[in-house]
């Protein structure tokens, strides 16, 4: 059974991809710094 996703759309795949790209916690925090609001990021903690 396929999970069939309500997100699903072209350039959410690659921001998906981008995510699994990344190396190790430094990264991650340059990637989200760069496209979410502090406020964001906190609020998807």
């Amino acid at each position: 059974m396929s999970y069939e996703s309500k997100l699903k759309r072209e350039d959410v795949d690659e921001l998906f991809d981008a995510v699994l790209l990344l190396k190790d916690r430094e990264e991650c925090y340059r990637f989200f710094e760069d496209i979410c609001t502090v406020n964001e990021i906190h609020a998807i903690a």
